[in-house]
């Protein structure tokens, strides 16, 4: 069953660049004992993978989980994204694309929040212009109220009805 409503159009180039392919021919794999908290399993196993790319010198260790085919994964995709930042030019990285995107969403959040409490100020003087309080809701002064009966109190504010 679709969904009823407007049909939202996928977000342009969500991912604008893919990260370079490793050659395997071109990495050399160790498997090193971890550290860490993790006790005899972590103490005593080589589930640590320390990954080389021959032609830059790059080097990574991963020891996120116990598992030696889990950290075998997250080294080359650790290893793929330090590739893909040295060899794209400054500001072309997916990394760098990711975060521009990011500082572009979070800027423009800003701005609508500052266009949007400058609209509800304007809209409070416009309000104040014209003799009337603006206030917030039906809320009554905290300061004093009165009873059913009549009688005027100050010691706690009056609860509001719904």
């Amino acid at each position: 069953m679709k969904p009823k409503g407007k049909a939202k159009t996928p977000p342009k180039n969500r991912n604008p660049k893919p990260l370079p392919e490793l050659n395997e021919e071109e990495l050399e794999e160790q498997f090193v004992r971890g550290s860490g908290p993790g006790g005899q399993a972590t103490n005593k196993t080589s589930n640590a993978c320390r990954l080389l790319h021959k032609p830059t010198g790059l080097q990574v260790f991963c020891h996120e989980t116990r598992s030696r085919e889990t950290n075998r994964k997250l080294a080359r995709r650790i290893m793929r994204e330090k590739l893909d930042q040295l060899l794209s030019p400054p500001g072309e990285s997916a990394r760098d694309i990711k975060v521009a995107r990011e500082r572009a969403k979070a800027a423009a959040k800003k701005r609508k929040a500052r266009r949007k409490a400058e609209a509800k100020a304007a809209g409070k003087k416009a309000g104040s212009k014209d003799g009337q309080a603006s206030t917030e809701g039906n809320e009554e002064d905290e300061d004093s109220w009165e009873d059913d009966d009549g009688v005027e109190s100050a010691t706690q504010a009056r609860p509001k009805a719904d």
